[in-house]
């Protein structure tokens, strides 16, 4: 099936498909996240500029993401 779209002087044509899907209660289930996961809590940290550029730096070398870095530092510094 298509569905033409015209918009803001452009004109796409958009597919969709009709398969069946699964039940709403699979799909949520599926996308859910499990219940194992722990909650989290958002901490805000400000930095000067030039100390997030090295942690930003650190991080791309060392293929991780800042906040798993940050995440280990503290937990190692709560562990001593």
């Amino acid at each position: 099936m298509a569905i033409d779209y015209v918009g803001e002087a452009m004109a796409k044509q958009l597919n969709v498909s009709l398969k069946p899907h699964k039940s709403a209660e699979a799909w949520l289930k599926e996308k859910s996240i499990p219940k194992e996961e722990e909650e989290v809590k958002r901490v805000t940290v400000d930095l000067p500029i030039a100390l997030h550029q090295k942690l930003k730096i650190k991080c791309v070398l060392e293929k991780v993401r800042i906040a798993d870095m940050v995440r280990s530092w503290i937990e190692e510094k709560l562990s001593e």
